[in-house]
């Protein structure tokens, strides 16, 4: 069985999570549609909030200023309310919870954090790619 090498860990990690930022950072429609409607509020939150501890290894190109972004869209995140994120796999109650206004200063912040990230987001394309056209 092939183990995945540090680099390759941090890729898949890192393009894990933004896809989870840009569900965030998206309209309650397509945050919906990624979620497949079930458990959606509470989803995006946790999976947000889980910030893989390989950021942390020495092979991370995060900056300081990056970790800051991460960490201000989690406390953001802290402030939504409990009944938003209360358990539901019902299409319309989904799209309530994730258009409720608790949520615009954290989709405001994930955009801001997916900005911050671009050129990290580039690299780890482009690293995608060229592993595509190795394969």
């Amino acid at each position: 069985m092939d183990t995945m090498d540090e680099r390759e860990a941090f890729e898949n990690a890192y393009s894990h999570y933004v896809h989870m930022v840009e569900a965030l950072a998206g309209s309650p429609e397509e945050a919906c549609k990624i979620y497949g409607h079930f458990n959606v509020a509470y989803g995006i939150k946790r999976d947000v909030e889980l910030v893989p501890p390989i950021f942390e290894w020495a092979i991370s190109p995060l900056t300081a200023e990056h970790r800051r972004g991460i960490a201000n869209l989690i406390s953001a995140l802290q402030l939504i309310p409990e009944q938003v994120l209360s358990f539901t796999n019902v299409k319309q109650e989904c799209l309530a919870r994730m258009r409720h206004p608790s949520w615009l200063p954290a989709r405001k912040m994930a955009n801001q954090l997916l900005q911050d990230l671009r050129p990290i987001t580039e690299l780890n394309n482009r690293y995608f790619e060229q592993d595509a056209r190795e394969t």
